[in-house]
């Protein structure tokens, strides 16, 4: 006996609440993904690049039980000139090295801006293109993932 109208909604909304959640971490991901290409890419295009002027290394405590790796996060708050001369500030993650580099006084860094956008900036440009590509690369993974579930759920 076929399914009733009745049934086959009921399983078809049981089968949307099971892709809901990938849907919304997919288009999360996705945004993000298209935020820190188009910066990387508004960086790379212009090329400006400024000595920052004062940089303060930062730490804070990760949220959360903590199992594997550091038990903080290390940020550089730094502050530049563009070519016009405005004074900007910003804040980015860093690596560790970095970080302790950055509270011994060892190290200057160079801030790579969009001369079009100067508050478009960033001192890892390396670190904002692999977080693009990683956040992208999961996008991905979780449309084609959605995908097969939809086109099980039609069969």
């Amino acid at each position: 006996m076929a399914p009733t109208w009745m049934e086959t909604a009921i399983l078809r909304a049981k089968s949307n609440k099971r892709i809901g959640m990938p849907v919304a971490i997919a288009l999360f991901a996705t945004v993000l993904a298209v935020w820190y290409g188009h910066t990387y890419w508004l960086i790379l295009a212009d090329e400006g690049a400024a000595k920052a002027l004062s940089v303060v290394p930062e730490s804070e405590p990760k949220l959360g039980k903590i199992i594997v790796g550091a038990r903080e996060r290390y940020f550089a708050r730094y502050s530049f000139r563009d070519e016009s001369g405005r004074l900007h500030s910003a804040r980015q993650p860093i690596s560790r090295s970095r970080f302790e580099a950055l509270s011994q006084g060892d190290a200057w860094l160079t801030v790579y801006y969009s001369r079009a956008r100067p508050e478009v900036s960033a001192i890892d440009l390396q670190a904002v293109q692999q977080l693009a590509v990683i956040l992208a690369v999961i996008a991905a993974l979780v449309w084609m993932w959605v995908i097969v579930r939809l086109a099980r759920a039609t069969r």
